[in-house]
């Protein structure tokens, strides 16, 4: 019955992580009720038999039997459901109710906090999270904020600027500092990142920029939790001049601590696409051979080790000892890498193989499985919505299947006469097995990463034995003697080979990212398409003679050929996405695509082309622009169009500005070369007179033409587009204002962009009434500067009859133009999970 208990209680932490309201706490009085009229009846179900009679026959006692396990699972299902159910909802509840108060939104507040992590050190700032101990006067701060404090006066949008003095910020630090303080948020967009969800799995309520000068009052005033990360900053600290200026340096301390931050977006990049991020992550291949290490040493010595002339292990059983220093050793690493959840399963694997050992008890591996994972989820219930607890549990189980089916082949092998040598079967087996790891964890990557890696089985065939084996040993290491220094000399000369086979083993891996077939991406599946995946790789992992086996590569093909709706000639469909205080709109007609605006650049490495708009083409399983329009080249409009041109095939460019010299401008401000994907790439003025139309839907420009094309062009030339479908029409104004407005003759549409994001400079009434849209959208960022949009403009929208929708309330925004009639979707309402705003 555990085994029914514990899919019960896995049960339970997926649906409370699923829903998009919560009920109220007071469901769980019922539910507690329910746990004790259930525990009643599982006591009494499992202690009743009904004794044998002879006047029963045999079919009879079967059939009340099978009927009585029946009700007996059931009961433990629902009992683990409602016990886990009932917990995470409590637990959810009170992190829901630490909340930022309305009042203290963009306020700056004097509060007293403690360090409670290591702290990410970039060349101008340092990010860091704290606990609030002491907020004067205040109520309605939350426990926990997540701080960036920013030391350079002057901030660049392409070069990172460095400060003067970083102040040194170490766990266990109490500060007194003033913060302004907001809540989180994120861009809902298809394929997009969740920052909302990350951050309640964090606990961070709350995110606070430092202003003026803050007082540091205690050097150490440590908790437990604190003390542990003060001993992973000294390790770090340790480490760090030994890796000063070298490539993979970040890379070298995530294989030792898990301490991910420094690793650039374009490695994260390079692992996706090679299938390599199990290894730079503290994964329990890492933790499994340090703790199987330390129990080989241990061994070692106690066989050596003589008490009355006689052997150690004649008194006592040494295995126990070196299995306990080996769980020790084990449970200090995943501290020091941060606990994270491939960590906490090798862990709590370890620990609860060593007590079957000692109690001399059996538990099924299905079991082990199970009861490692309801512990995992009690500890921390958010870790299910992670990728990291599909992968590591899903990439070990797959594991185990197939070395048991290899051991029964070498078996049979071994009984049986064979031409190959047993070289060439080890070389099959490897072969097998990681082509097998990388089938299995494909749903796995289609859902989170909605790309699967060909080239990863032959990455991980050299890779994990060269970071696995000699790499991170030798980081670990590393590690150690930078604690303990006894040499300078020998910890230079261990960090410098460690980073020469990183370094040989990335370019190696980059020159085989760079293959035209190394990548496959996968559009969002429907549910049923994934399920028909995973019943086919469970199929095909099942030892040979099982019936239907064969079916498992047909379960396969839906994920590779399935198609959404198709659109007829002349409709289409628009995603508005949300982009923050920007501009980005995708229009689809039946076989071709059209972008109007790339979105923001907020920063050096941080622009809508890389956050949003590649994400969601992988999502939307978009493979080319056939046209992309820059209405004008302030950067809440052109931002994400340089990493759109170098990283996505684009036909034809329409803009109101040179676009090859604001490249050239932007590669010049960057430092760095960008060449375009398509290398014919041209781009065409957008101006009155210029059209062009897909599958029956036209696409006119309406703004009157420019005299003389600049290298960056302002609001007012912004380009304007008709789009007119066989049923409806749009219009996207980019950022045009009043003065714009009056020299265009307009027409009645079904939806409009409001110009300027809802600025009062624009949307006149005159534009309004001509207009007359059903729908008319805003793109802004949430609580922006700027206010955006007015709140004049968007009620005289709405005294026209207009439905106003503003993206930062909505999340990304879906139109479907169709015979049957005009359709559109909120993607904050439609995926609306409990912790989002």
């Amino acid at each position: 019955m555990l085994l029914r208990f514990c899919i019960g209680m896995v049960s339970g932490v997926g649906l409370t992580q699923y829903l998009s309201v919560l009920p109220p706490l007071t469901v769980t009085y019922y539910l507690l009720i329910s746990i004790f009229v259930l525990s009643i009846g599982c006591l009494g179900i499992y202690g009743y038999k009904k004794p044998y009679t002879a006047s029963l026959s045999n079919k009879i006692m079967v059939f009340y039997q099978t009927y009585q396990q029946g009700i007996k699972s059931i009961l433990f299902y629902l009992l683990g459901f409602i016990l886990a159910f009932s917990y995470c909802l409590w637990l959810a509840h009170q992190r829901l109710d630490n909340v930022l108060a309305e009042e203290h939104i963009g306020k700056v507040s004097r509060l007293l906090v403690r360090v409670t992590d290591i702290a990410l050190y970039d060349t101008d700032s340092v990010r860091f999270d704290v606990e609030v101990l002491d907020a004067p006067f205040l109520k309605g701060i939350p426990d926990t904020i997540r701080v960036q404090w920013l030391l350079s006066k002057q901030f660049n949008l392409y070069q990172k600027k460095t400060a003067d003095h970083i102040p040194l910020i170490r766990p266990g630090q109490v500060w007194e500092m003033s913060l302004k303080l907001k809540v989180p948020n994120t861009l809902l967009n298809p394929g997009g990142f969740d920052n909302e969800q990350f951050l309640f799995r964090e606990n961070i309520r709350a995110l606070g920029t430092v202003k003026g000068t803050p007082t540091l009052l205690k050097t150490a005033d440590h908790t437990l939790s604190t003390w542990i990360q003060s001993w992973r900053h000294d390790v770090r600290a340790n480490m760090q001049p030994f890796l000063e200026g070298k490539r993979y340096g970040a890379v070298i301390l995530a294989l030792v601590m898990g301490d991910q931050q420094g690793i650039t977006q374009e490695d994260w990049k390079l692992f996706n696409q090679t299938g390599m991020i199990h290894l730079v992550s503290i994964s329990g291949s890492h933790i499994t051979m340090l703790s199987g290490l330390a129990a080989l040493i241990t061994l070692f010595l106690l066989k050596r080790i003589r008490y009355k002339y006689k052997r150690l292990s004649e008194f006592i059983n040494i295995w126990l000892i070196a299995g306990g220093i080996a769980v020790l050793t084990a449970l200090l690493y995943c501290l020091l890498a941060g606990w994270g959840v491939p960590a906490q399963r090798t862990f709590l694997m370890l620990l609860m193989v060593y007590l079957m050992q000692l109690f001399k008890y059996k538990l099924s591996l299905p079991s082990l499985f199970l009861v490692v994972a309801v512990f995992v989820l009690l500890l921390d219930p958010w870790a299910i919505l992670t990728t990291g607890f599909y992968l590591s549990f899903g990439a070990v189980a797959v594991l185990h299947q197939l070395l048991a089916r290899f051991q029964l082949a070498k078996i049979h092998q071994q009984q049986a006469t064979s031409t190959y040598s047993p070289y060439m079967v080890l070389l099959k087996e490897w072969v097998v097995l990681q082509g097998a790891m990388t089938i299995a964890l494909a749903p796995f990557l289609m859902v989170f990463f909605h790309q699967i890696s060909l080239i990863a089985p032959l990455v991980n065939a050299y890779a994990i034995f060269t970071v696995g084996m000699i790499i991170t040993p030798m980081a670990l290491c590393l590690g150690i003697l930078s604690v303990i220094n006894p040499w300078d000399t020998l910890n230079q000369w261990i960090a410098d080979s460690c980073h020469y086979l990183l370094e040989k083993v990335m370019q190696l891996s980059q020159w085989l990212s760079e293959l035209s077939w190394a990548m496959i991406d996968f559009a969002d599946q429907p549910i049923w398409v994934l399920a028909l995946c995973v019943v086919g790789i469970l199929l095909g992992l099942l030892p040979q003679g099982i019936p239907f086996k064969g079916l498992a590569i047909f379960l396969l093909l839906p994920a590779f050929y399935f198609q959404d709706k198709t659109i007829a000639e002349g409709e289409w469909q628009m995603w508005a996405f949300d982009i923050g205080q920007g501009g980005a709109i995708l229009v689809k007609t039946r076989h071709h695509y059209m972008l109007f605006d790339t979105g923001i650049r907020s920063s050096v490495n941080n622009n809508s082309g890389e956050r949003v708009l590649l994400p969601a083409f992988r999502a939307l399983g978009i493979k080319q622009l056939d046209a992309l329009v820059v209405s004008h080249a302030d950067l809440d409009h052109s931002g994400g169009m340089s990493s759109l041109v170098e990283q996505f095939f684009i036909h034809n460019v329409y803009a109101s500005f040179k676009v090859d010299a604001f490249i050239d401008y932007e590669a010049r401000l960057l430092d760095r070369e960008i060449s375009s994907v398509n290398p014919d790439l041209s781009y065409q003025v957008c101006a009155k007179g210029v059209s062009f139309s897909f599958d029956g839907v036209v696409f006119r420009f309406l703004n009157k033409p420019i005299t003389t094309l600049p290298i960056k062009s302002k609001n007012e030339q912004s380009c304007v587009l008709s789009i007119e479908g066989k049923y409806h029409r749009v219009l996207l104004t980019g950022d045009i204002g009043k003065a714009q407005e009056k020299e265009i003759q307009w027409h009645p549409y079904d939806i409009v962009q409001v110009p300027h994001h809802g600025s009062h400079s624009s949307s006149s009434q005159i534009f309004i009434e001509q207009v007359s849209p059903q729908i008319a959208f805003a793109q802004t960022g949430f609580n922006n500067q700027f206010k955006h949009p007015h709140q004049v403009v968007k009620e005289a929208w709405q005294k026209q009859g207009s439905l106003f929708l503003n993206t930062a309330e909505t999340g990304a925004l879906y139109f479907r133009s169709m015979v049957l009639g005009l359709q559109h979707e909120q993607w904050r309402e439609k995926h609306r999970r409990y912790w989002h705003r």
